[in-house]
């Protein structure tokens, strides 16, 4: 770019500078920054909200904001998602609101990108009922307003409140997506709903979601917590990846369940990384209940 002349295209210094993030060089993508001269343009701005938020600078993502502001940068719905992200990375919620106030005069309360980015902002701060109040100010609810609601429920511990939720999701006809579903399964493993997570999972058999590895460690942690190891196995068997957690999941039920011996051939099966191994604990039906 240099040898060419290109050095002052802020095009490609903005492409530049996403590059360096995504490549954990936010030291490089700062300095070229640095060297932009007309920093009007607004995605020159949002790159650098974003990067820094995503690799774990989330102060330099508020300071970059306030210093748009201050430059008179004309910010759009994205700079709101970016900065928004890196507020609920580390917990700020007090920039948060100044965040919210904006929101509000720029006219995006009603932006569902904007607006999914708020739920998921107040619910990493732990602020359930502002996290309500944006919810019920929606009035276009598409599903992924309602998947980060129901999400902010259940990672904040209301799993009644997130099922109360996803069962108007299902009156107001809204058709779930895997997402919605893990968090459900969750909150039933949470309550003890066995049965109820049962149905959900029936429902997931039904219909053509695809599994994915949240649904599967949901379902297994949920049939793990209730002392169903036979559905517990069977889940596992069919994971096309077993991480530790997974494994971790099943020894866990296992033991809350008072079957040390199987926790412990289960985790002798984890060292081997041996499939025929579990098979092997799992074939007689008779033992396992």
């Amino acid at each position: 770019m240099l040898r060419n002349s290109l050095g002052d295209d802020s095009f490609l210094k903005t492409a530049l500078i996403d590059m360096y993030f995504k490549f954990g060089l936010g030291t490089y993508a700062w300095r070229v920054f640095l060297e932009v001269e007309d920093k009007s343009n607004v995605v020159l701005w949002n790159v650098m909200i974003v990067g820094f938020g995503d690799s774990g600078s989330s102060e330099s993502s508020l300071e970059l904001y306030v210093l748009a502001k201050s430059n008179g940068v004309k910010l759009v719905s994205t700079s709101f998602t970016g900065v928004l992200g890196a507020c609920g990375r580390c917990e700020n919620f007090g920039f948060g609101r100044r965040i919210h106030c904006d929101v509000v005069k720029m006219g995006l309360d009603n932006d569902p990108y904007v607006c999914t980015s708020l739920l998921l902002m107040y619910s990493k701060c732990g602020m359930v009922g502002e996290a309500e109040t944006v919810f019920s100010c929606v009035l276009d609810k598409r599903l992924e307003i309602r998947n980060a609601m129901v999400a902010a429920y259940a990672d904040n511990g209301y799993g009644h409140c997130a099922l109360e939720l996803f069962s108007l999701m299902r009156e107001d006809r809204v058709l779930p997506d895997s997402f919605t579903l893990s968090n459900v399964i969750a909150c039933c493993s949470m309550l003890g709903l066995y049965d109820y997570g049962k149905s959900v999972h029936a429902e997931l058999v039904k219909r053509p979601i695809q599994s994915t590895p949240a649904i599967e460690s949901a379902l297994l942690t949920l049939y793990s917590k209730c002392g169903c190891d036979t559905d517990a196995y069977l889940v596992f068997k069919l994971m096309e990846e077993k991480d530790v957690i997974a494994w971790g999941s099943l020894i866990s039920g296992l033991c809350k369940n008072g079957k040390f011996e199987e926790a412990l051939r289960v985790f002798g099966s984890m060292k081997d990384d041996d499939d025929d191994s579990l098979k092997s604990i799992t074939t007689d039906e008779d033992e396992l209940t």
